[in-house]
């Protein structure tokens, strides 16, 4: 069987898909057909313009950053050649009363009122400092505190129980509680006869936690017990009782007289 001739006019032709651009540019993928890919210029120049911008703004803030530094170091080298002109020009030569020096900052430079220096005279000085006859006419009344001194002793009344024995300071044991308050009133050495108690005390030996509110002695002895409304404490500090005797002859072992 023959074959038919077709007409040229006839033939139909592969369809050709439309070149797609990067930009003006194109890829020859087979050499029959042409495929390109395409993105809008209109992105590429926004995203170009953003990235510029960034860009400028940091180095406009590092020049101006590193100009403020710059003049800060500037002014204070200034200032500082300022003064140093100034004090050589007013204040006389050697004088340290505005020196750099860290140490002669520390100094003022008034003049001071007096002088501060302590006293460290002795009790033995102080008495001998004393006319004889002050210490006659203060003995009868020195006497007296010193003999008031020796006793610890008072009553209370209050929301309290418990009991704590005292050997001395270091010594002591018991248990005190008080809830909320109680009151006592009694001799308290050199204090007000009036003591209003609320801390409590408990312990044995050095661990013994005294009253917050009481000044126990070093060598007081005493004993105390509390019954609910109801309390009462008394001892004696025994450094006071030598104080006293030895007050008797003129002697001031606690340094406590009246001068």
């Amino acid at each position: 069987m023959g074959t038919k001739a077709l007409n040229p006019k006839q033939r139909t032709k592969a369809p050709q898909r439309a070149p797609l651009f990067i930009g003006s540019s194109c890829a020859a993928v087979a050499p029959s057909r042409t495929t390109c890919i395409f993105l809008p210029p209109l992105l590429c120049r926004t995203f170009v313009g953003i990235l510029f911008a960034t860009l400028c703004a940091a180095c406009a803030s590092t020049t101006t950053s590193n100009k403020n530094a710059a003049q800060v170091r500037e002014r204070t080298l200034y200032e500082g050649d300022s003064a140093r002109e100034l004090r050589a020009m007013y204040l006389p030569s050697g004088s340290s009363r505005y020196s750099d020096d860290a140490e002669s900052a520390r100094v003022s430079p008034k003049k001071p009122w007096g002088d501060f220096t302590l006293d460290q005279t002795s009790a033995s000085s102080n008495e001998r400092s004393t006319p004889w006859w002050a210490k006659i006419l203060l003995w009868a009344p020195n006497r007296i505190i010193d003999f008031y001194d020796i006793f610890r002793a008072d009553v209370g009344a209050g929301m309290s129980y418990g009991g704590v024995l005292r050997l001395s300071r270091h010594v002591q044991m018991g248990y005190r509680d008080i809830d909320p308050v109680s009151v006592r009133v009694g001799a308290f050495g050199r204090r007000a006869p009036v003591l209003i108690e609320h801390s409590n005390e408990f312990g044995i030996g050095p661990a013994f936690v005294e009253s917050d509110d009481r000044r126990i002695c070093d060598g007081e002895v005493g004993l105390g017990l509390d019954v609910f409304l109801v309390g009462a404490y008394g001892g004696i500090c025994v450094e006071e009782v030598v104080d006293f005797v030895a007050g008797i002859f003129f002697l001031d072992v606690m340094g406590d007289d009246i001068r």
